[in-house]
């Protein structure tokens, strides 16, 4: 006489299957690269700020201005980030510091990238590449060399800070 299983210990075993393949594909950082190429066509806008140091009163104050760019200067963000080797790219969790400059490229109003200047470091944080923000830090001299020709004198008319 032939026993037959319990009908829920059939159930657990495809729920266990489906939850396997599920965890092997989501936790897999093959299955989706943290870096991809982007083109200035996919480019919906564009918004740079940077952090400016002034005197007031008897202390201190700080405030963002909103910098303009124009299609060429977004062209070679767009150059320069896709021509980073994979040697020069460095995931993260989080960016720690002050942000010093700060450039939002949106690709759709869910999708973007925020290129981050933050003490000599630049970090990438981009909703475009998996279902959840992924961080990484770069290495590129050009992109470093936009930035701080953006912040001269940021710093109470100076050019750089120890922050």
């Amino acid at each position: 006489m032939l026993v037959k299983p319990p009908l829920y210990s059939s159930r657990l075993i495809y729920g266990c299957v489906w939850f396997m393949a599920f965890c092997v594909l989501v936790g897999s950082d093959n299955y989706q690269s943290i870096y991809q190429s982007i083109s200035a066509d996919q480019i919906q806008g564009v918004q740079m700020s940077k952090a400016v140091y002034t005197d007031k009163d008897a202390g201190a104050s700080v405030h963002f201005e909103r910098l303009e760019l124009g299609e060429e200067e977004v062209g070679k963000l767009v150059e320069w980030i896709n021509s980073v080797p994979d040697s020069d790219i460095t995931e993260v969790q989080s960016f720690t510091g002050s942000i010093k400059a700060a450039i939002t490229l949106t690709i759709t109003p869910a999708k973007t990238i925020r290129i981050q200047y933050v003490k000599d470091h630049i970090y990438i944080e981009r909703t475009d590449t998996r279902y959840y923000p992924v961080k990484y830090m770069i290495k590129h001299s050009e992109l470093k060399d936009f930035f701080d020709d953006y912040l001269k004198g940021f710093y109470f008319g100076k050019y750089s800070v120890d922050a």
